[in-house]
């Protein structure tokens, strides 16, 4: 069981951060689509998602945490 939350946390952790990259890489993006005057149609800004990713590291190094303190690092091979 607590093998299972090590490899969530990280699976949670490494999706996070193409999250947040991903924000990081549309932001570029959608500045220049505001300066243009178009902002009907600009997508949502990716502020949100930078945010939403910081949560879910958060909440992946939670779980790798508490896999990783209630399991024997032997278990884990």
């Amino acid at each position: 069981m607590h093998k299972s939350l090590v490899i969530a946390g990280i699976i949670l952790v490494v999706a996070s951060k193409v999250l947040i990259l991903k924000s990081l890489f549309d932001q570029g993006a959608y500045e220049r689509c505001i300066e243009n005057n178009a902002a009907a149609l600009c997508a949502q800004a990716p502020f949100p998602f930078f945010i939403y990713g910081w949560i879910i590291t958060a909440a992946g190094a939670a779980v790798l945490i508490y896999g990783l303190r209630y399991v024997p690092l032997k278990d884990l091979r």
